[in-house]
């Protein structure tokens, strides 16, 4: 029986409509339908927020309203009906919400997402009216606007509340901070509100309420129509979307796969495969289904009966995995059956595709047939399928024991491996790693990533790994099409039985100190000269840890260079919202961790961003610093540095405040790292260092998205900034030609791509590309999904070309678990 609260409330305004008054005058606040859209609960909890704290939009979650409860409202509330009332909402950690700012292409990003997460109204909503509607979870329209005849602008930044609970908790991992990407898109103001006591005085302080009943969220549905019996590889088609989309069917297959879903809504995944199949290469003779029942008895081997709607379950990057969901039935046939042989991938059976990812231009959802020479049309004829791949190497990992010191989410572990190791060598680099086509022609589709996941069994996550290392022996799985913790879609191979390549048969390295990763042999002399940049991930100064080992790093692996250019260093405190932007702590820490000895004296350069203006972490206030031996460097401040102070360069190449910024006032610098520029002597020559943080890749559409080509939307903000930098470098070669100028740090940039070719112009060298200065199979300072790649480099001018450069990358973090930062240092020397 549901719970009813007998209250008073002032009278509503609009709310004629019989339908809605009860016979007794009172009126009623309800939950009914949450996950349809609106409530007359959503609609008074969201607008009591939205008033009292004079927000332009709430967003209240669904979830926190409980339909089983009511409440009578009437004219002239009582102190204690108000608080009756308020127990309609949800106390403690659910009943804060976080105040900050959003753009309004990242709002509607958000609620898009979040309803393609459970397929309902997810949030209720003040300041903004939305409608969804889809059709077997393939979103057919997408509609907002906001009351009273203000416009939506996707650019216009908009002051909002958002659930503490739901930005990031256990219980809704992975939570709007990954899932939604609001560690970038939600500037947080640092100020926490109560849900309920903001209700509390919008009652005791308003005359008049809005017409509770108004739909503001609106979430609907179509099936179209019941297709009846069909076999699993109709329903898979020879394309990326299912050709009975929407209907309900009737299939059999044999459970391959089964877990329960370890992040929110929940729920129970199931992979089935036909026990025959269609020997169509082309079409998968598996589908995935999804129930909301956790409780199943399941059990792998079951031959089982599924009603249900075919959907395709829309990933960050617009592909599908095709599935069935709203199951009306799910009966057990027989038990005890062998599961289907696996399709072996690699020199023993199917060729995996080692080139091309995808050739096509548009869609991949409006593709009409499969290519199996491309890799995602490759894996998505595979989509749910036993696969078994052999003594494959391992070229890259993500979570597990990556890090040193957890800087994210650790309950989860990816390899990235390449099959038939043993048997092959094309591409990759000296430690065993792959590496991507130097002109960008190659991401390596070969590359199986393998999961711990709901779906798989017996994968240790506090395993070591490094690359190179091989998985003696064959692995058999499912290839899967996972959604990854940031919403993007990933095709991997999921583990529902242990196997013995990744059990105590494995024999790795295990964690390799420092001491026996790379060391360079570039080291400072008489008339050398080191320059080292280091991108350090995020150091801040309450990283004690990490400020240790990275400090060991510098003296143990770098040799003390000279000059270090440090990229990512953050303020004091780190991400924390509070104590401004200083970074002086976190730069002393680092030098009094560096034990170099007595003919080294590091100090440190550095120049403050303005709070919360240059990108990364919220709170973080990353930016780019330097630190040199002052015993072995000259360095002269000049002028009074600040976060937006022009740099000047002299008409005899001085600058005319140093340390300082290039351009710092250009819109090519808006909201990302400034570059620092620093004016330095060695044996009485002038050398000017510019340390460089171009924005990142954030934006960018995956290689492995539906849309084809990939759009690089990072690489038309990075051009502007090369082009800067480039002009800042051609007047100092212009009013000081004997100037030694050195372009370095982390550029977010291929060495192909368009904005490296603006940056080096006709003025500088790359010495990552330059002559045979670099093996090509060691020019990559990062590992992504594991691609081995280059994202890091020094550019000279012409004087220091002259003076014999050499270069090396330490591979010191890409090719290790235990890594201290997601980049490798990388060092150059120069004889005067």
């Amino acid at each position: 029986m549901r719970k009813v609260f007998f209250l008073g409330l002032l009278l509503l305004i609009g709310c004629g409509k019989e339908s809605y008054r009860l016979d007794n005058g009172e009126y009623l606040v309800s939950a009914d339908k949450k996950y349809e859209g609106s409530t007359t609960a959503g609609n008074l909890i969201t607008t009591a927020i939205k008033e009292v704290h004079q927000l332009d939009m709430v967003f209240y979650p669904s979830d926190f309203l409980n339909e089983s409860l009511n409440g009578l409202v009437r004219p002239n509330l009582t102190p204690r009906e108000i608080t009756e009332l308020k127990k309609l909402f949800p106390t403690a950690t659910k009943d804060q919400f976080m105040v900050g700012t959003m753009k309004g292409k990242d709002i509607k990003k958000f609620v898009i997402g979040r309803s393609n997460d459970t397929y309902r109204a997810d949030l209720q909503v003040a300041g903004l009216r939305y409608h969804i509607h889809t059709v077997g979870g393939v979103r057919q329209y997408a509609y907002f606007n906001r009351p009273e005849g203000l416009e939506f602008e996707d650019n216009e930044y908009y002051n909002v509340a958002i659930s503490h609970y739901f930005y990031f908790s256990g219980q809704t991992f992975p939570s709007y901070k990954y899932r939604n990407s609001f560690s970038h898109s939600f500037n947080f103001s640092s100020t926490i509100i109560s849900a309920r006591d903001s209700l509390e005085t919008y009652l005791k302080t308003i005359k008049n309420l809005p017409y509770l009943k108004e739909i503001r969220a609106k979430y609907t549905s179509f099936i179209k129509g019941d297709a009846g019996a069909v076999k699993i590889y109709q329903i898979q088609g020879e394309s990326h979307r299912s050709p009975l989309l929407g209907k309900r069917v009737t299939t059999s297959g044999i459970v391959t796969a089964f877990g329960s879903v370890d992040w929110y809504p929940g729920g129970m995944d199931i992979i089935i495969q036909d026990k025959n199949g269609d020997g169509n290469d082309h079409t998968s003779d598996a589908v995935h289904i999804h129930v909301d029942n956790k409780a199943l008895n399941i059990q792998l081997g079951d031959h089982i009966s599924v009603t249900g709607v075919v959907y395709e379950e829309m990933m960050g990057n617009g592909l599908g995995k095709t599935s069935i969901r709203e199951v009306i039935k799910l009966s057990t046939i027989s038990s005890g059956n062998a599961l289907p042989a696996p399709v072996i991938l690699g020199m023993r059976g199917r060729p995996i595709p080692d080139f091309k990812i995808s050739s096509f231009i548009g869609d991949l959802n409006f593709k009409p047939n499969l290519s199996l020479f491309e890799g995602i049309d490759f894996y998505e004829s595979l989509e749910g399928m036993r696969i078994e791949i052999n003594n494959p190497a391992v070229v890259g990992f993500r979570g597990g024991k990556e890090e040193y010191e957890g800087q994210r989410p650790k309950g989860h572990l990816s390899l990235y491996l390449v099959p038939d190791s043993k048997a092959r060598h094309d591409g990759r680099t000296l430690p065993g790693g792959i590496i991507i086509g130097e002109k960008g022609e190659d991401y390596n589709p070969e590359i199986i990533q393998l999961s711990a996941s709901h779906l798989s069994r017996g994968i240790n996550t506090e395993t070591i790994f490094n690359i190179g290392d091989i998985l003696e022996g064959a692995i058999v799985g499912n290839m899967s099409f996972e959604k990854n913790i940031f919403g993007g879609g990933d095709y991997t191979m999921v583990l529902p039985l242990a196997q013995k390549a990744l059990g105590h048969e494995f024999k790795g390295r295990g964690l390799v100190p420092l001491s026996s990763r790379p060391k360079t042999a570039l080291v400072s002399s008489k008339d050398h000269l080191t320059v080292a940049s280091f991108n350090v991930e995020n150091l801040a100064g309450n990283q004690p840890l990490r400020i240790k080992e990275i400090g060991r790093s510098i003296k143990t692996n770098l040799k003390c260079p000279d000059i270090v250019n440090l990229v990512e260093i953050q303020d004091n405190n780190g991400v924390s919202l509070n104590g401004g932007p200083d970074a002086q702590l976190t730069l002393e820490k680092l030098i009094k961790k560096i034990k170099c000895g007595v003919n080294v004296e590091y100090k440190s350069i550095n120049i403050d961003p303005l709070n919360h203006s240059e990108g990364g972490q919220p709170g973080g206030n990353i930016r780019v610093s330097m630190i040199y031996n002052a015993k072995r460097v000259g360095f002269s401040p000049r002028g009074q540095s600040g976060a937006l102070e022009e740099t000047r360069v002299g008409p005899d190449g001085s600058l005319n405040i140093n340390p300082g910024r290039v351009f710092p006032g250009s819109d090519a610098f808006n909201r990302t790292r400034k570059s620092l520029v620093v004016e330095f002597t060695f044996k009485g020559e002038k050398v000017l260092l510019i340390g460089n943080h171009f924005n990142s890749k954030l934006g960018d559409t995956s290689f492995w998205s539906a849309q084809q080509p990939p759009r690089s939307r990072s690489e038309v903000r990075r051009v502007p900034v090369a082009e800067k930098v480039n002009e800042f470098v051609r007047i100092l070669n212009q009013r000081n030609p004997k100037a030694n100028i050195i372009v370095l740090g982390d550029f977010n940039a291929l060495v192909h791509e368009a904005s490296m070719r603006v940056l080096a112009g006709n003025e500088l060298y790359n010495l990552m590309t330059y002559k045979n200065l670099v093996d090509p199979k060691d020019r990559y300072t990062t590992n992504h999904n594991g691609n081995s790649q280059p994202l890091d480099y020094i550019f000279v001018n012409g004087n220091l070309i002259n003076k014999s450069p050499e270069f090396e990358i330490l591979h010191i973090n890409s090719d290790f678990m235990g890594r201290l930062s997601d980049h490798d240092p990388i060092i150059g020397r120069f004889k005067f």
